[in-house]
């Protein structure tokens, strides 16, 4: 990444001595050079000083809803919304403001001391316990009706809903297909929102058990460049285990892969016509700056994946007898970090990636001949 403004960070990156990564790298030069820039420029996940949270995210997932209804009224269920999300008729809107407005008083609470209180007869005492319920049962709804949780449940079954608005990228779904330029994007924002706050749900669950973040950046061409098959022995490159600084082939296709289809517990809103594992590529990658598996914590996560499979609905067992390559889990890598270059030369891995938050909107990703790299190492 690289290019324009005078503050700029320049990340260099090695490609891997593979075939796969030296397509990748010619993908990577035609969208050079057919001016095909990247279509997404913030789509940097979990680094440090990050403003955005799950309550912001939801909003800008509802801010997309409400896009595509203003277009085709009630092709998003407001019902696949928190409560406190969803567009209110002007009269409930008011009778909402007034009800706020009334509850809005504060309460002052004066403790003073004072003689203990006459004992309660048994019937009292369960009015009293009754009464205590009812309050908290009103203050639960309460809470629950403020609210902007999604929970995973709810986003799979948003995500269900773009999957059938946008179809596949051969064949688009009639909503895509016929709705003007502004109505596209914002069903493409609706998706990235809703998978930018599935990994905020992600790196909480990380924190909560002790680990460390997994920040990457993922890099989307514009959606005119080409993809291609990928062979038998390009398959064979998939892994799940991750390592710090490594990008891997992005996936490029509408609806889910077998292991997002594990970490999401998306066993009934995601239908099997939109159950896709990578069978192509295309310049799109992801750089992973998270801490590398072992070799152990990836044999588990395989094992925990298949288990789950096994599991799974009968209908998703068919993936079974599949080969390890063809059920292409995980993700394929193309090139390394290369950390010698003067921009982070000597940082340790939480220092690169506290450096990488401070710059969070890609410029490009450019293929630059070696030669040129040797006679100008610097940024």
């Amino acid at each position: 990444m690289s290019s324009a403004p005078p503050e700029t960070l320049v990340l260099r990156f090695i490609p891997h001595p593979s075939p796969v990564a030296a397509r990748w790298v010619a993908a990577v030069r035609h969208c050079q050079a057919a001016g095909l820039g990247i279509k997404y420029k913030r789509r940097c996940y979990s680094f440090p000083r990050d403003a955005r949270t799950p309550a912001s995210v939801a909003a800008d997932i509802a801010a997309s809803v409400e896009v595509l209804n203003a277009h085709e009224p009630g092709v998003v269920s407001a019902d696949l919304l928190p409560a406190a999300l969803r567009p209110a008729p002007e009269a409930a809107a008011a009778s909402a403001k007034a009800q706020s407005k009334a509850a809005g008083m504060p309460l002052v609470v004066v403790a003073v001391p004072v003689a203990p209180p006459p004992a309660l007869s048994a019937a009292a005492e369960d009015a009293t316990e009754e009464s205590v319920a009812a309050v908290g049962a009103t203050v639960a709804a309460a809470e629950d009706a403020a609210s902007t949780e999604l929970s995973q449940e709810q986003l799979n079954g948003l995500h269900k809903r773009f999957e059938v608005l946008r179809g596949s990228i051969e064949a688009p779904a009639p909503f895509f297909a016929c709705a003007p330029p502004p109505v596209q994007e914002a069903l493409q924002d609706f998706n990235l929102h809703i998978h930018r706050l599935e990994d905020l749900h992600r790196q909480a669950e990380r924190l909560a058990m002790g680990k460390r973040p997994t920040p990457r950046i993922v890099v989307a061409f514009d959606p005119r460049r080409p993809r291609t098959p990928l062979s038998d022995g390009e398959m064979r490159h998939f892994t799940v285990r991750m390592e710090f600084g490594a990008v891997y082939l992005n996936y490029c296709v509408v609806g889910k892969h077998l292991m997002e289809l594990f970490q999401d517990d998306d066993e009934d809103e995601c239908g099997d016509e939109n159950v896709r594992p990578q069978r192509t590529m295309s310049a799109d990658a992801q750089c992973y700056f998270g801490p590398s598996m072992s070799e152990e914590e990836a044999a588990q996560k395989l094992s925990d994946f298949h288990d789950w499979l096994r599991a799974s609905p009968h209908r998703r067992r068919s993936w079974c007898p599949l080969e390890q390559q063809q059920l292409a889990l995980g993700r394929i890598p193309v090139a390394a970090l290369d950390r010698s270059h003067p921009s982070i030369a000597g940082l340790s891995e939480e220092q690169i990636v506290d450096k990488i938050a401070d710059f969070q909107e890609l410029c490009s990703l450019r293929v630059v001949p070696h030669a040129r790299l040797q006679q100008r190492p610097g940024p």
